[in-house]
């Protein structure tokens, strides 16, 4: 009996030194390994070890591989790589599976390809960044990475041109409420012509960001993007000629912007989501002369914006959309003719602007649109000559200002207006020379009233504008207009002669 228990101690004790030897934590804190000598010496130091609690971070002059690490599965810490200028590739790290922090690789004077951390699945931390690696010009492993919790920045590697890694990622997760987390960063790699990985992703929590690369078209890995929890910003892209695709987008919860491509000449969004939940802007874009698309658009939540477009000769998309949340702004677009989209538009939420765009003739060819709860601005515009896209507008709850429009010489199309808000404004359109479009208005809600420097408008005597200068004591700036509305005095003289 005493023998049998002997050996069933025996038995539990090797067990477990055994099981303690195959699972050796084998650091007590956080490690820097700063030569090659302490990397090759970890597995001799370490023979059995497959865990560490705590971070590594590789840093130093002469370390030129890793496979003293080769039998690392778990990183409880951070693994940072930096500053490591004979590190021409990473290997050693083949076996590896989770990282429960942050993976940072940046300031890598020689690496050239990081075609490892295939057996990772996990990494559980804020954070994936490839930054600042001069040589780099390839970017191919990760390829068992199946879901994060973290932000991709791959940022500053000016010769890389690929990213053919993590093909198995299905999504970048945002965790809480903050908005923290779930980002592709693409950032100022000038070389980067293609992104061949990526080829399952269907789902980003946060935000895309593609910035200063070298794109001369979208990537067609974004095609398979379903859902987008903010925002899509293209900017700085100086290569990129066209902007297609998202042809599988269900949902954008942020803003849709695209600012400061020097090549960009077209953009069709084909996007199957009906709202967008933010805004659309295109703003300093010079060669930009065609924006598509949009087709399936029915809401947009806040804005949408097209600023300094030099080049830009028509806007034919968003053709079902019918309710914008915010405003409708179209400024300093030299080239724009007209404006063929927007058709059934029916309600802008804050303001609709046209403001400095020298070749607008028709502002829109047809519309639906019927109420304002914003102003409307038309202003510095050398070649409309009427409003005849506006004539189904009905209600104003802002203010009408029309003002420095060489070539306006009617109001024509604001006919059906009935309610203004606010106040008017009619100033410096030097051939107006009819504003009779606007007599339907109800005068009790007009706030201030401004006819100024209409240097060929003589007729003002309407019946709403007479009803305010003779009942309602308001503001009123009438001065340096044509004989018969050169003053309030003349414009009450016509009144009353009528």
């Amino acid at each position: 009996m005493k023998n049998i228990i002997l050996k069933l101690f025996l038995f539990i004790f090797l067990y477990s030194l055994s099981n303690s030897t195959f699972s050796q934590y084998c650091l007590e804190e956080n490690e820097t390994f700063t030569t090659q000598e302490q990397i090759d010496s970890f597995v001799i130091l370490y023979p059995d070890c497959t865990e560490t609690e705590y971070s590594i971070t590789i840093w130093g002059e002469n370390i030129t591989n890793l496979n003293g690490l080769n039998k690392l599965i778990g990183i409880g810490g951070t693994l940072e790589i930096k500053y490591c200028p004979s590190l021409n590739e990473i290997s050693g790290l083949d076996k590896l599976q989770h990282i429960e922090q942050d993976l940072k690789i940046q300031y890598n004077e020689a690496l050239e390809d990081i075609n490892g951390f295939n057996n990772l699945t996990y990494i559980g931390g804020i954070n994936l960044t490839i930054n600042s690696n001069p040589k780099l010009s390839n970017i191919s492993g990760f390829n068992n990475f199946e879901q994060g919790v973290l932000n991709i920045n791959v940022t500053a590697n000016p010769l890389l041109t690929d990213i053919a890694g993590f093909n198995k990622l299905l999504s970048l997760n945002n965790e809480g409420d903050n908005f923290t987390t779930g980002t592709i960063n693409l950032l100022n790699n000038e070389n980067l012509k293609s992104i061949n990985g990526f080829s399952n992703l269907t789902s980003i929590d946060n935000s895309l960001n593609i910035e200063a690369n070298g794109f001369k078209e979208l990537p067609i890995t974004f095609n398979k993007i379903k859902n987008i929890g903010r925002n899509i910003e293209i900017s700085k892209n100086n290569e990129l000629e066209t902007i297609s695709g998202f042809d599988s987008l269900l949902h954008l919860n942020g803003y849709f912007k695209v600012s400061s491509c020097e090549q960009l000449k077209s953009c069709n969004f084909k996007a199957k989501t009906d709202s967008i939940f933010g805004y659309i802007q295109f703003v300093t874009c010079p060669v930009l002369d065609t924006i598509e698309g949009f087709d399936n658009l029915k809401y947009v939540q806040n804005d949408i914006q097209f600023f300094s477009l030099d080049s830009l000769n028509s806007v034919s998309g968003f053709n079902n959309l019918n309710t914008i949340g915010g405003s409708l702004n179209f400024n300093s677009n030299n080239k724009l003719k007209e404006i063929t989209g927007f058709s059934n538009i029916d309600t802008i939420f804050t303001d609709l602007t046209l403001s400095r765009n020298k070749s607008l003739s028709h502002p829109f060819k047809t519309s639906h649109l019927k109420y304002i709860n914003g102003n409307l601005t038309i202003s510095y515009n050398d070649s409309i000559i009427n409003l005849s896209g506006l004539n189904l507008l009905n209600t104003l709850n802002g203010t009408l200002e029309i003002s420095v429009n060489k070539s306006i010489n009617t109001f024509d199309g604001l006919q059906s207006l009935k309610e203004i808000n606010n106040e008017i404004i009619i100033s410096t359109n030097k051939k107006l020379i009819d504003i009779s479009a606007i007599g339907n208005i109800n005068p009790a809600n007009v706030k201030s009233l401004t006819i100024y420097l209409n240097s060929s408008l003589s007729d003002c005597s309407l019946d709403p504008i007479c009803t305010i200068l003779n009942e309602y004591s308001i503001p009123l700036n009438i001065s340096l207009n044509k004989t018969d509305c050169k003053s309030v005095d003349e414009i009450i003289d016509n009144c009353n002669s009528t």
